[in-house]
């Protein structure tokens, strides 16, 4: 039996593994807001003060929202659709003038922060809700919220 010729060994070669540079994370965009020039349309109205904007914020299938801002600085949020998330704040209920509120006392003043519309005529949610602004902007906030009416 004839054997076979060894083969020759292949030399080594040492696997050069070069570190890959960590991926340079980019922060997330920011959500697209839409300033309105414009209340037509929607199916509320609200006094907006000057130096404000009235913006919508992007919105699933079934809702819109949209808030009443200074600058970078949100003071009214307004959601319209189904199943809102009412209350989000803890405090005594009422119901007047058509609508449900949240009164809350904030260093020894009733602070409405919050409030519920049905509409009736597709029973759609309207909730205005006041964003974490403290002193005179708190104020401010409540009475821009007070505004919201459902058309």
């Amino acid at each position: 039996m004839e054997r076979e010729p060894e083969a020759e060994a292949a030399p080594e070669v040492e696997a050069q593994v070069e570190a890959a540079p960590d991926p340079v994370l980019e922060p997330a965009p920011p959500p697209v807001l839409e300033i309105l020039s414009s209340q037509a349309g929607l199916p509320f109205r609200v006094d907006v003060p000057e130096s404000f904007d009235l913006v919508e914020r992007p919105s699933g299938p079934d809702f819109d929202v949209y808030q009443v801002s200074r600058g970078d600085t949100a003071f009214v949020g307004i959601y319209v659709g189904c199943c809102s998330p009412f209350p989000i704040y803890d405090g005594r209920q009422t119901e007047a003038a058509g609508r449900f509120s949240i009164l809350i006392n904030e260093n020894g003043a009733n602070r409405a922060v919050e409030h519920l519309f049905v509409r009736e005529s597709d029973g759609r949610q309207i909730h205005v809700w006041l964003h974490s602004v403290t002193g005179d902007d708190r104020a401010l906030a409540e009475r821009i919220a007070q505004t919201v009416d459902p058309r």
